[in-house]
């Protein structure tokens, strides 16, 4: 029997970092299997009312690992197929932002879950956003508020003296600020710089969605070790943990994302964390969350990322493996 072709909704191919994009690590898997894999970005997606149909304008690839580089490669001219009938299963893989046209593609799929495997589930996504996942799994995490309410910030700067200011619905660690009370001399000159702060990220939200008005964002109190320290990521799937590794920010810098230059070592995670991860894994599962990336600084849950999450490529270096094998494993079963 004819193995049906998995389709992975992701970026722009030209976009993406050949040399460690998970996305495409996990394609290459799929390929060597001989499982016909097919790409198409988002806003090829269309739910076509005549038809009672989700359709998908793309290409079938072939990616393959050569030295260091996953080169893709076009196999087909582009072409129409329908999500529904013609794919074993579909790999939900694009980077936030988390906007509106993020949301409407949710939307469009979530019509066709009940008849397609999709990871991750577009409902999970929709009533989860990665950010306050910690929050509704009520994971252990800094002290949090969920705001754009300038007085509500001072007053929780007032309260926990060193915070991070986060865009709601950003990624890669874009747009994340450290404020300590001690820099301001004033309520005033504090008051003015939150409110400019709130105000570019309004903007930048802007760029993505017109219709917005306001932007949330997520305030925490600030972990002191993270400099030195770092945090965590721990990779799940379908339910298990299946590696995980320390993030170290670069020199003069808090921020432990790959993107913003942290370095990625080989660490051995406390077991008290990993029972933690662990229970989160199941968790997940549970919810419709296939294949996710939680953060962790010390003990407390920063973030768990589900739209994207990355970190294949640098944990196959780091321990010498293929880990997308078993996330393959994972998906076929």
């Amino acid at each position: 029997m004819t193995q049906l072709p998995i389709a992975i909704q992701i970026d722009d191919i030209d976009s993406l970092d050949t040399s460690s994009d998970t996305s495409l690590v996990i394609a290459a898997e799929l390929c060597k299997r001989r499982i016909p894999v097919f790409l198409y970005t988002p806003h090829n997606l269309t739910y076509s009312v005549e038809q009672n149909a989700i359709l998908a304008a793309g290409q079938f690839y072939d990616v393959a690992q050569k030295q260091h580089q996953i080169i893709a490669t076009p196999q087909s001219e582009q072409m129409v197929i329908n999500i529904a009938q013609d794919l074993s299963s579909l790999f939900i893989r694009q980077n936030p932002p988390f906007d509106m046209q993020y949301i409407s593609n949710l939307y469009k799929l979530r019509c066709v879950e009940q008849s397609l495997r999709i990871h991750n589930s577009p409902s999970a996504l929709l009533l989860y956003p990665e950010k306050m996942l910690p929050i509704y799994l009520k994971c252990n995490h800094p002290k949090t508020i969920i705001t754009s309410n300038v007085n509500n910030i001072i007053e929780f700067i007032n309260q926990y003296h060193t915070i991070l200011i986060k865009p709601l619905y950003g990624y890669g660690g874009q747009g994340i600020i450290k404020l300590s009370r001690d820099q301001y001399k004033s309520v005033a000159a504090m008051k003015q710089d939150i409110t400019q702060h709130l105000h570019a990220y309004k903007q930048h939200n802007s760029n993505h969605n017109n219709t917005a008005h306001h932007q949330d964002v997520i305030v925490q109190q600030f972990v002191n070790n993270v400099e030195e320290k770092g945090d965590w990521r721990i990779i799940v799937v379908n339910g298990k943990i299946l590696t995980y590794f320390n993030r170290i920010p670069k020199n003069g810098s808090f921020l432990a994302n790959m993107a913003q230059g942290a370095s990625v070592v080989a660490n051995t995670l406390e077991y008290k964390v990993q029972k933690m991860c662990q229970n989160i894994a199941m968790q997940l599962k549970n919810i419709g969350i296939f294949f996710a990336g939680i953060d962790v600084i010390n003990d407390f849950v920063i973030e768990i990322n589900v739209t994207s999450p990355t970190g294949l490529a640098q944990a196959n270096a780091l321990y010498n493996k293929s880990f997308e094998i078993e996330v393959v494993n994972a998906l076929l079963d």
